[in-house]
């Protein structure tokens, strides 16, 4: 019986652990990428939405704000304030649906594409972040790191 209570508490240690180590290393790489594009003006969740709207508008009709929000898996309400924001910065625009005049569709601007590319220019600096893994152990953490949000999303659906 002492074996199962060792191998339950051994699980219980790694569990705080892992759960300890995981909101650490999302902590780091939030401020990374919050001091990255300081200089840019842009918030993390806005740098979201603009490579969203440049990877997921491949026909160029642009996305609604509920597209936009299930792309970033976010059900917070703020994504339509986002793009308010982004389009005051004249890195969006928004157009009424051309089906639908009671949605809006929102597209990258050529102002927001210059941005993106002079930022992917840059990526190499945020990329020094994980510099001292090799790329086996890349590979095996973005594997570990799929597979967790696999659970979790299964978990969280019954």
């Amino acid at each position: 019986m002492a074996s199962k209570d060792h191998h339950k508490s051994s699980f219980s240690t790694e569990n705080r652990d892992l759960r300890q180590n995981i909101l650490s290393a999302a902590s780091m790489v939030r401020e990374n990428i919050r001091h990255f594009i300081q200089p840019y003006g842009l918030t993390p969740k806005q740098l979201e939405i603009l490579q969203i709207l440049r990877l997921k508008d491949e026909e160029k009709e642009g996305l609604t704000i509920l597209e936009i929000r299930d792309a970033m898996n976010d059900n917070r309400p703020d994504t339509s304030r986002l793009v308010t924001r982004l389009k005051e910065k004249k890195l969006v625009d928004r157009k009424n649906c051309k089906q639908d005049k009671r949605y809006t569709r929102v597209h990258i601007s050529p102002l927001g594409q210059h941005l993106l590319t002079e930022i992917d220019s840059r990526l190499a600096d945020l990329h020094q972040l994980a510099q001292h893994l090799s790329t086996d152990e890349l590979s095996e953490l973005n594997r570990l790191l799929k597979k967790l949000q696999g659970q979790l999303d299964a978990g969280s659906a019954g």
